[in-house]
């Protein structure tokens, strides 16, 4: 339990100083490349991210979840030469086929997506799994800090016109490349390389298979957004979701950091035959984890108002109902992200997680289509077909779970955390009438709002004598 709090403050922290790196970039890169620049990138980014998808096949999850299961040492450095080499071999495969589709068929803003190629290199390269298996997260947050302090860096230096688009992605992309060799090159001194036996790294094929499946279907709701866009309106709607969608992202790069660090903890349960502790962790993670979402939702829709014109400037106001909208989906993907990395992938229930993808991913594609294509409400009609589909598969994984795990009873007592949400909500749009400059008026509401929500938070664990205090109060 130690090292479990150890590593979730550790990626915690991490993702907190990740977090704090696009609130210095955004406001900058809206200013200098626009919404059609950001837009041009935003769309060529979705192209390669689909043979991204097809190059990692489920090697993050799969290959963590077997890390975290080896018996030794030997069967360690076995299975990590099998499952490399099977990803250096999808991942060659996919970088010739963009490649191809690029020279043949991408005819615009061909420059720009030739430099996303980096993208793809990096993911032959991409190891990440191997030590999140072994629950060794330091090794990767200091490497991500130190690059993305570069990429900063390099932003504000070179990127300076709207011109330079190509600029703005060859440094993304070559970041997220250097990323991955500085990680690769530790391998060293703990893996001995060495030929695989080809048995064995096809026979890794199907369980990549059946964990990819889901992925690529959750792709179709979270790539396809940005592909339908480029594809059925301007690349000015691309670029409104593109920065609406960032936002959110950000707090949702925590919840996805801790999710990871569960899901290896999880995993080393699942093999030591402790279903107990895991069921116990799973149960505390749904009311930590609503409690987070909740003040992270309500908390960024009740200021975006404010928000959006002091980050992004003048010109995307249309950010601001897109921003308030997606916020919901962050409780959604809370709820997800813990039966999925506490349950369905640590105890092998894949196809769970198929069907439910599957019917988000076909339930996004229709509204999608519907108001895009049919209906042209561009950069809304993504938002919304996004927002239901993640409620959509939400509901169907803890409807199928509940029959082996009864989880629904608890999630819907730390829905208790959005009554908290909403009456901060409504306080600070209460006191946004207040009478001074919106940046002095958003730090107001943050701090009254923040304040507000904890006390809440804070009272309602102490009349309850909720375990989270206790856990949160309890010496290691």
């Amino acid at each position: 339990m130690n090292r479990l709090k150890k590593n979730l403050r550790l990626q915690t922290i991490y993702q907190i100083i990740a977090t704090s790196i696009p609130l210095l970039t955004s406001p900058y890169l809206s200013r200098v490349l626009g919404a059609t620049g950001l837009g041009i990138y935003s769309y060529t980014l979705s192209v390669v991210n689909y043979f991204s998808l097809f190059a990692m096949l489920g090697m993050s999850s799969y290959g963590c979840r077997t890390i975290a299961m080896a018996k030794d040492q030997n069967e360690e450095e076995r299975l990590f030469i099998e499952i490399h080499s099977l990803q250096v071999l999808t991942s060659f495969i996919m970088t010739i086929m963009y490649y191809s589709t690029v020279l043949f068929f991408l005819h615009d803003n061909q420059k720009i997506a030739m430099l996303q190629s980096f993208w793809l290199l990096a993911c032959s390269l991409d190891v990440s799994w191997y030590f999140f298996g072994k629950e060794e997260f330091q090794v990767t947050v200091t490497r991500n800090l130190v690059i993305k302090l570069i990429t900063v860096i390099s932003i504000f230096a070179f990127v300076r016109t709207k011109d330079d688009v190509g600029t703005y992605t060859f440094i993304m992309a070559f970041g997220s490349f250097l990323s991955q060799f500085v990680l690769f090159c530790l391998l060293k001194k703990r893996v001995k390389f060495c030929i695989p036996e080809w048995r064995g790294v096809l026979s890794h094929i199907k369980p990549n298979l059946l964990l990819f499946a889901p992925i690529l279907a959750m792709s179709v709701y979270h790539l396809m957004d940005k592909t339908m866009l480029g594809m059925l309106a301007d690349y000015s709607e691309s670029g409104y979701y593109y920065n609406a969608d960032k936002v959110i992202n950000i707090p949702l790069g925590i919840i996805g950091g801790i999710g990871t660090v569960m899901m290896s903890k999880a995993s080393v349960l699942k093999a030591e035959g402790n279903d107990d502790g895991g069921k116990r962790i799973l149960s505390l993670s749904i009311e930590g984890f609503m409690c987070v979402a909740c003040a992270m939702a309500f908390g960024i829709a009740s200021v975006a108002k404010e928000f959006v014109p002091i980050f992004f400037g003048q010109g995307y106001d249309k950010c601001v109902e897109l921003i308030i909208l997606l916020s919901v989906v962050m409780i959604f993907k809370s709820l997800s992200n813990i039966i999925q990395n506490q349950y369905l992938i640590p105890y092998n229930k894949e196809k769970m997680l198929l069907v439910s993808i599957i019917i988000g991913a076909f339930v996004n594609l229709i509204i999608n289509y519907t108001f895009i294509g049919i209906m042209g409400k561009g950069a809304l009609g993504a938002t919304i077909g996004t927002v239901i589909a993640e409620l959509v598969v939400c509901l169907v994984q803890y409807i199928m779970s509940e029959k082996d795990i009864h989880l629904i009873g608890k999630v819907a007592s730390s829905f208790v955390y959005c009554i908290f949400g909403a009456l901060m909500f409504g306080t600070v749009r209460l006191i946004s009438n207040i009478d001074v400059n919106d940046l002095l008026k958003m730090l107001i509401e943050i701090t009254v709002g923040g304040i507000m929500y904890l006390i809440m938070v804070v009272l309602y664990w102490y009349l309850s004598k909720n375990p989270l205090l206790e856990q949160y109060l309890k010496k290691e």
